[in-house]
């Protein structure tokens, strides 16, 4: 399983997102579309503090992680390769 459908996933299981039409999802603008609002955006910082020990600023959701594989890509970067594999488990 790739880390981004893990994050789907997971996303899915916290339910910040609905399991409907995913593949649209991936890359769209998940504020503007109103896929998620300022609550999601807090359980989003939620889920990654509680899976993966990050503290992503709500600013940098705001400006830069507004797509699932922006934050897919996002959190990528920030695992080693370990935790990476362990998160895909």
């Amino acid at each position: 399983m790739t880390f981004l459908y893990k994050l789907i996933s997971l996303c899915q299981e916290y339910e910040i997102i609905p399991a409907n039409n995913i593949e649209h999802q991936l890359d769209a603008d998940l504020l503007e579309s109103g896929i998620i609002d300022s609550m999601g955006v807090v359980m989003f910082q939620e889920l990654l503090s509680e899976k993966f020990g990050m503290d992503v600023p709500t600013e940098k959701f705001i400006i830069e992680l507004r797509t699932l594989r922006a934050i897919a890509g996002y959190v990528q970067l920030q695992l080693t390769e370990e935790e990476l594999e362990l998160a895909c488990a």
